[in-house]
């Protein structure tokens, strides 16, 4: 695969925490800033339960936390923000 990638790719892919191993869920969406086209990062559709809120309790996963897209999967970063909780909620530095 060259270093092109579609929405349509790029929405088939598990997005998965490389902190804890957790399947965050797929890409419903990205944004990309207006003025300069940049891509800021991904939304993953969230259960509600997340501190990082976006409409629908979707979660925003900023494009500098992406650690890698492969072939099946996309890795993030994301840290607890609550290292003793039960790990729902997730901080950006």
């Amino acid at each position: 695969m060259g270093a092109e990638l579609s929405f349509c790719e790029l929405r088939c892919k598990n997005v998965i925490n490389v902190i804890d191993g957790k399947v965050l869920g797929r890409i419903c969406d990205v944004v990309f800033s207006r003025g300069s086209a940049k891509i800021l990062g991904f939304v993953v559709p969230g259960d509600g339960a997340f501190h990082i809120l976006r409409k629908r309790g979707d979660v925003f996963i900023p494009f500098e936390r992406i650690c890698k897209i492969g072939v099946d999967v996309v890795l993030v970063e994301l840290k607890p923000a609550y290292p003793h909780a039960d790990e729902k909620f997730f901080e950006i530095e």
